[in-house]
């Protein structure tokens, strides 16, 4: 997320998050001038396949401190608003019924 913004830079579904889902969802958007992208510290954030596409993309990373959530807060909010006001309930089925309602 931009945080000047507030806007979304990239997006992705998939049932478990892995390196290949983070490139994807940093290439489903144009990159427009400097960023910094602030992320955990999941392996998907750490691998070698995401660290090159940075590199490749003049973006700076920046990762959370162990064990602090507070320094991701506002993608912990996006995540938090995912869950209660857009996931219905009781859930999804299965990754098919994701796709057909994004």
């Amino acid at each position: 997320m931009d945080l000047f913004s507030r806007r979304v830079v990239g997006r992705a579904i998939a049932s478990s998050p892995d390196a290949e889902r983070v490139c994807r969802a940093l290439e489903t958007r144009p990159i427009e001038g400097r960023l910094i992208f602030h992320s955990g510290q999941g392996s998907q954030y750490s691998s070698k396949k995401f660290r090159r596409l940075l590199w490749r993309n003049q973006i700076i990373q920046s990762m959370s401190r162990r064990g602090c959530c507070y320094d991701n807060s506002p993608m912990e909010r996006v995540f938090q608003s995912l869950k209660s006001e857009w996931v219905p309930a009781e859930g999804y089925q299965d990754i098919n019924t994701v796709y057909k309602h994004k």
